[in-house]
C-alpha cells in the first residue's frame, strides 16, 4: 500500500485528483511552477515562508499534522493548484481577474501568490462574500 491507501482507493486518488492536478501545470514549466506552488501552498497553510531547500520536509511535517488523510490532502492541493495555475498562467473567465493576473506576471509580483491563494480558497469555501478582487 503506497500513500497508506488501499490499491483501489490509491488508483482513484491518482487518476481523479493527483494526475489532473499535475496537468494544470504547463508541461514546459511544470517542475519550476510546481515547486513554487508547493512553497506558496505551505506559506498559505503555515503562515510562514518555508526555505526552498526545506519544502519537502515541511510538506511531510504539514501532512503529518494537518489532520487530513492523503485523499483529502490531494483534493485540497488540487483545489489550490487550480487557483494558483490560473493566477500564474493568467487564466480566468473574469476579465478583471485575468487583467490583474497578467499585470502581476509582468511586474513579477509572485510574492502575492500565497495571499491571493488564501483569498481564492476562502471564496471557494464560501468564507468570503467579496464579489470581486478588483475594483473599478
Amino acid at each position: 500500500m503506497l500513500m497508506g491507501l488501499k490499491p483501489k482507493i490509491q488508483t482513484n486518488v491518482y487518476d481523479n485528483v493527483w494526475r489532473p492536478t499535475e496537468l494544470l501545470f504547463d508541461y514546459d514549466h511544470q517542475s519550476e511552477v510546481m515547486d513554487n506552488f508547493f512553497r506558496d501552498y505551505l506559506t498559505m497553510k503555515l503562515g510562514r515562508i518555508p526555505r526552498k531547500n526545506e519544502v519537502y520536509q515541511e510538506f511531510k511535517d504539514y501532512h503529518r499534522d494537518c489532520g487530513l488523510d492523503i485523499g483529502e490532502l490531494c483534493q485540497d492541493i488540487n483545489r489550490c493548484a487550480k487557483h494558483y495555475t490560473n493566477m500564474y498562467f493568467g487564466r480566468s473567465a473574469d476579465a478583471a481577474l485575468k487583467s490583474l493576473y497578467d499585470e502581476m506576471r509582468v511586474i513579477r509580483m509572485d510574492v502575492a501568490y500565497p495571499f491571493l491563494l488564501k483569498i481564492h480558497d476562502d471564496r471557494a469555501k464560501g468564507r468570503s462574500r467579496q464579489k470581486s478582487f478588483v475594483t473599478s
